[in-house]
């Protein structure tokens, strides 16, 4: 298990403290995003403190694709999402899992007839962390899977 205790803030937080080495080593963080979300997405950009009252530290963007941006393509951002929430998940194995939730507004429009308002997709991950405490890149998958307990 990932030795940092996390915290997130977007819509919900939620905090889990993990005990390591008798030492209670806490991380905040805030996801947010650049642009309001377009039918092509939006970035997740990462903040990161030791305190709620800071210093705040921008780990950068993990929802953009890697690549040259191009305002033409609709293939700039990861996730096609806006975000939502992030929320824990206890697995089977007692691992505590984030899971990242955005909504790909306007995703219905594609269906043939478009699809009525309000009913587009929602885009799941699951949050993947680098030994140092900051948030991996996103990468896109067509699923997301976990086990829960």
């Amino acid at each position: 298990m990932f030795p940092y205790g996390k915290v997130f803030s977007q819509v919900v937080t939620h905090s889990l403290i993990t005990c390591f080495s008798h030492i209670f080593l806490i991380v905040f963080y805030i996801l947010s995003q650049s642009l309001p979300c377009l039918s092509g997405g939006s970035s997740i950009i990462v903040n990161m403190a030791d305190s709620l009252t800071g210093p705040w530290i921008q780990q950068g963007d993990v929802g953009s694709n890697p690549t040259k941006f191009d305002p033409h393509s609709p293939n700039n951002y990861v996730t096609k999402a806006q975000a939502s929430t992030v929320f824990p998940v206890s697995t089977s194995s007692g691992d505590t899992i984030f899971v990242w939730l955005g909504n790909q507004w306007n995703s219905g429009l594609e269906l043939k007839p478009p699809g009525p308002r309000n009913h587009d997709l929602l885009y799941w991950t699951v949050l993947g962390f680098n030994a140092n405490g900051t948030v991996k890149q996103v990468v896109y998958s067509p699923s997301a899977k976990f086990d829960m307990a």
